[in-house]
C-alpha cells in the first residue's frame, strides 16, 4: 500500500512541477515557418528558432528556454521548433541552421537567422547558457544588435 501511496504522490508531484514555456503572442509554430518569414522579410527583423519544449518538467530547460525567448523577442519573428517532433520539420531548415541545432546534447537551443532562414547570424546552446548565464544571454543580445 505505501509503494502506491509513494507511486501516486510522485505522479502527482510530476504533473504539478510541469511548465510551459510561454511564446510571445506573435510566435510561430513550425507548420508556419513560410508566413513567419514572410512577416519577418515585412518587420525587417531576423528569425529566432527555439529548439525546445513547450511543456516540460524540467525547470531547468523551462528556465533557460524563457530567458532564451526574452533575450530574441523584441528584435527578432520568433518560431517554435518542436524538439518532439523534430522529423517532421527538420527537412524545412536550412543547412546551416541543421548544423547548429546539432551542436550541444541539451535543449533549448536558439538559433538566429537573416530572414530568409538561410543565413546564422547567431546561435546559443543550453551548455554555453549553464557555462556562463549572464554572459550567453549577454552575447546574444550582443550579436542582434550588430545585425
Amino acid at each position: 500500500m505505501k509503494m502506491i501511496h509513494s507511486l501516486a504522490l510522485s505522479l502527482i508531484f510530476t504533473i504539478a512541477a510541469s511548465a510551459d514555456t510561454e511564446f510571445p503572442r506573435k510566435s510561430f509554430v513550425m507548420a508556419d515557418f513560410e508566413k513567419a518569414k514572410a512577416a519577418a522579410t515585412a518587420e525587417n527583423k531576423p528569425l529566432a528558432l527555439i529548439y525546445t519544449d513547450k511543456v516540460t518538467t524540467c525547470g531547468l530547460c523551462q528556465g533557460a528556454a524563457a530567458e532564451f525567448i526574452d533575450a530574441v523577442k523584441s528584435k527578432t519573428v520568433v518560431v517554435y521548433l518542436d524538439s518532439e517532433t523534430s522529423k517532421t520539420w527538420w527537412s524545412k531548415v536550412s543547412d546551416p541552421v541543421q548544423k547548429a541545432l546539432k551542436v550541444g546534447k541539451f535543449i533549448p537551443k536558439v538559433v538566429v537567422t537573416d530572414a530568409t532562414g538561410e543565413k546564422v547570424t547567431a546561435s546559443l546552446t543550453y551548455e554555453a547558457y549553464k557555462k556562463d548565464e549572464r554572459e550567453a544571454i549577454r552575447g546574444l543580445k550582443k550579436a542582434l544588435k550588430a545585425e
